[in-house]
């Protein structure tokens, strides 16, 4: 591949980066999230509701910081509390809350907009195609 190819697929990349999360961002207005906040709702979900400061950071691959920042955003718009953390007595578990867990049901209901804004232009075959060189991609950032 020439060096103008290469830089032409990294353009593509970030370019389809932006849409993706603009696409996302904006069907998930009807939900009232971020797609940081669904995100941590759908870990929480997927963790069955409870998650440590640093089980979430490591999950997202971002600085505890960011997390402690994000755990803010749930706590204060009531999807989420932070419990004290039985294992680590200095430690603290976000907790999503029922009105966590309705939000992230919608969240999901109105990505899947953003799933047919996005590819559905694509054919199951290119789908599942885009989806195993993503993984290829992403593998190690995600774990």
């Amino acid at each position: 591949m020439s060096r103008e190819d290469l830089l032409n697929l990294m353009a593509a990349l970030l370019r389809s980066g932006k849409l993706t999360e603009a696409t996302l961002a904006g069907v998930l207005e009807g939900a009232r999230l971020s797609p940081p906040q669904m995100w941590g709702l759908i870990l929480l979900v997927r963790a069955g509701g409870r998650l440590s400061h640093k089980r979430l950071a490591e999950r997202t691959g971002t600085a505890k910081s960011n997390i402690t920042k994000l755990v803010d955003r749930l706590e204060e718009g009531g999807l989420a509390r932070r419990v004290p953390d039985p294992e680590d007595r200095r430690g603290v578990i976000a907790e999503i809350t029922e009105e966590g867990r309705r939000r992230h049901d919608e969240g999901l209901g109105l990505a899947g907009e953003a799933e047919r804004a996005l590819l559905g232009r694509l054919n199951p075959h290119d789908r599942a195609e885009l989806a195993r060189l993503l993984g290829l991609l992403g593998a190690g950032a995600d774990p």
